[in-house]
């Protein structure tokens, strides 16, 4: 009896940490997260260097216009291209900004009962999605291309037995995030808790 009280208070501690932690999640009574898998710092880094890319050539043709035209920057001409390139700067920048911080608000959470996906799109739209690892087949991976490779990042599908898979892009370090997840399937259908 005190092994059966042991365990239950012990998962019943593990809940409440995972609800402290995770507030958002609507978990089950006996359900605590286990690992959460974030998306790759490379998406950011190129999100970074796209911007940064648009913003130099911006400023590379607000600079040189009056150059190239034989005028100055006192033309009237130069201050629509001014206010153009300002406004194409701060498009930038903003886009930039909103990329980088859904990326942080999109993750996967593996509990001991089920996988939840949490989504952010857009700053108006939020989505989750939650499967139980009852029906979960397994998970795979996929990881293409030269910026996936020297970033270590891919895509994790998560196969269920009656739709078409979910994936989770841009996962850091897919492979072996893929390998956890099966691992913890496995536990589960074999009875036993997945530790995390």
């Amino acid at each position: 009896m005190d092994n059966t009280q042991n365990a239950a208070d012990t998962l019943k501690k593990k809940h409440d940490e995972s609800m402290r932690e995770y507030p958002f999640l609507d978990l089950a009574d006996k359900e605590y997260v286990l690992r959460v898998i974030q998306r790759s710092p490379g998406k950011k880094i190129i999100t970074i260097v796209i911007t940064g890319l648009i913003v130099l050539l911006a400023i590379i043709f607000l600079i040189s216009y009056p150059l190239f035209l034989a005028r100055d920057f006192t033309d009237p001409d130069y201050l629509g291209v001014f206010f153009f390139c300002i406004g194409i700067i701060a498009l930038a920048v903003l886009v930039c900004f909103v990329s980088i911080t859904n990326n942080k608000r999109n993750r996967l959470f593996l509990t001991n009962e089920s996988i939840i996906q949490e989504i952010q799109l857009n700053p108006m739209s939020h989505e989750v999605n939650t499967i139980n690892l009852v029906n979960i087949e397994g998970a795979s991976y996929l990881q293409e291309g030269l910026l996936a490779n020297l970033f270590n990042f891919g895509s994790i599908e998560i196969l269920t037995d009656n739709s078409d898979p979910y994936r989770f892009n841009f996962a850091d370090n897919p492979k072996h995030e893929a390998a956890i997840l099966n691992q913890a399937i496995e536990a589960f259908k074999a009875g036993s808790a997945a530790e995390g």
